[in-house]
């Protein structure tokens, strides 16, 4: 990426009759190199973030995909699986 430049992140859940399987809102590793401006988690699992490229630099975005019941009693698995992008910034 170039300073100056935006970059959106979109991360599709997944919704069973008993469970969510929910994205956390993307966060950047080095909040110099990369600003986070927006972020949003819904109901279904997704999740987006807008990150602005601010300064030179290498930084990960990083989220977690995890199951949450939907009803109570109902059991969910406890894996959590890491989703993570490498961004390098320059001029």
């Amino acid at each position: 990426m170039h300073k100056g430049e935006e970059i959106t992140v979109r991360l599709s859940g997944e919704q069973t009759e008993s469970s969510t399987w929910a994205w956390s809102a993307p966060t950047a590793a080095n909040g110099t190199v990369l600003r986070r401006d927006e972020a949003r988690t819904l109901p279904n699992g997704d999740a987006t973030a807008v990150f602005h490229a601010r300064a030179d630099g290498t930084t990960t975005l990083d989220s977690q995909f995890r199951c949450g019941p939907r009803k109570p009693g109902q059991v969910c698995s406890h894996v959590v699986v890491p989703w993570q992008a490498t961004l390098k910034v320059r001029k």
